[in-house]
C-alpha cells in the first residue's frame, strides 16, 4: 500500500497569522519607523503607511512602494462601516 501523502498544509501558519506575527506595537513601533525612514522614506509618509497597514512593517513597505489600496485608506480611517467578512 502506499504511504499516506503529507497534507500540504503541515501545521505551518497561514498568511493570517504570519502577517499577525509581524504586527509591531508599543516600544516596536518607534524602532520599525526608525528603520523604514533609513531606506529613505520620509517619516511623515511611513507613519501614514504604517497605520494602514495596522502596523505590520511587512505591508507598510509595499505601501510606501506601490501606494495605500484605496479600500485600505477607508478601512484605517474607519470607514465604510462595515466589518471585513
Amino acid at each position: 500500500t502506499p504511504a499516506p501523502t503529507p497534507s500540504p498544509a503541515g501545521g505551518a501558519p497561514d498568511a493570517g497569522e504570519q502577517a499577525a506575527a509581524n504586527v509591531v506595537s508599543g516600544s516596536g513601533v518607534e524602532g520599525a519607523i526608525a528603520q523604514l525612514c533609513d531606506m529613505g522614506f520620509p517619516r511623515a509618509e511611513v507613519e501614514r503607511c504604517l497605520g494602514a497597514a495596522f502596523g505590520n512593517p511587512d505591508r507598510a513597505v509595499e505601501y510606501l512602494m506601490n501606494g495605500i489600496p484605496e479600500g485600505v485608506m477607508r478601512e484605517a480611517a474607519g470607514g465604510g462601516g462595515q466589518a471585513p467578512p
